[in-house]
């Protein structure tokens, strides 16, 4: 891990930050396509959904190992979904999309421990999941219904 030195002070660099707002990933299926970017930090492979919208509109949540495997979890630029091909082809096609969010579960994952040396990993992790919490329930709070004079700080998604 880089580290910067300050006269007597030892300062660590972070090792990631949440930088994007991205939290969702849309693909137009072309029946070819079978690897797909999330385009956002996930932390762990069960924070990633993977739908598939078919013409018609209707939604099927995909499994992990059955329609598509998962990498790049940890990674700041994201992972990749590959769509499964055999023995079945889950390939999407044309005019099915491809949705990737992250979900991240409203749970604390970790525990401090009391006393001892600061686990700054530890604290570095769970302000990114805070973070992509605050995304998730803000994207949330933005498709519900508001009352009326109620003010929208920013639209993204």
């Amino acid at each position: 891990m880089p580290r910067l030195s300050a006269g007597p002070f030892l300062f660590w660099r972070p090792q990631s930050t949440i930088s994007s707002e991205i939290a969702k990933s849309i693909y137009n299926g072309d029946g070819e396509t079978t690897q797909f970017a999330t385009k956002f930090k996930f932390l762990r492979n069960g924070h990633v959904r993977v739908l598939l919208r078919d013409a018609g509109g209707s939604k099927i949540e995909w499994a992990e190992g059955t329609e598509y495997t998962l990498t790049g979890a940890g990674t700041d630029s994201g992972g990749t979904v590959t769509v499964s091909t055999s023995p079945t082809d889950f390939a999407p096609q044309r005019g099915e999309n491809l949705i990737i969010t992250r979900d991240i579960p409203n749970t604390q994952e970790s525990a401090l421990p009391l006393g001892g040396s600061f686990p700054s990993t530890t604290v570095q992790e769970m302000a990114d999941l805070a973070a992509m919490r605050n995304q998730q329930i803000d994207v949330w709070l933005r498709r519900s219904n508001q009352l009326p004079g109620v003010r929208r700080a920013r639209t993204q998604e």
